[in-house]
């Protein structure tokens, strides 16, 4: 495809050359080809950079297919786990020293929070063991 870019950017450059004026005195007479021939002489230029621009534009675009069908762009990275666990509170605010058990407890607590919806200043007891 980048090389059809290339080839037809010139192509076009070069025939706009003499399509333009023609097409132009065909619609406005003198005038017209006048205009033709400054789109015709501007074209020359720009039709071979637009089709440089185009070929480029899908060169990059099947280095980014190639990067994504190896996998290097979207790498599929698991995401990142806590390795910490929770610290445990007491009801006075006061930090507890380090039980595993507890803080285990906690981290379940945290991710399967309880059904019921306790009000302010209810307290709910939750018992567990070590296995």
């Amino acid at each position: 495809r980048p090389v059809h870019d290339i080839v037809f950017g010139f192509g076009l450059g070069v025939t706009g050359v003499i399509t333009e004026p023609y097409r132009g005195a065909k619609e406005d007479g003198l005038v017209g080809f006048g205009k033709g021939t400054a789109i015709g002489t501007i074209g020359v230029v720009v039709k071979p950079f637009v089709g440089l621009s185009d070929a480029f534009a899908h060169i990059m675009e099947s280095i980014h297919d190639i990067a994504k069908s190896v996998n290097l762009l979207e790498a599929n990275i698991k995401p990142i786990e806590k390795y910490r666990l929770p610290y445990v509170f007491t009801t006075k605010r006061m930090l507890l020293p380090f039980n595993q058990v507890n803080s285990r407890s906690a981290q379940l607590l945290l991710a399967h929070p309880l059904d019921k919806k306790t009000r302010k200043g209810e307290e709910v007891i939750v018992a567990s063991e070590a296995l």
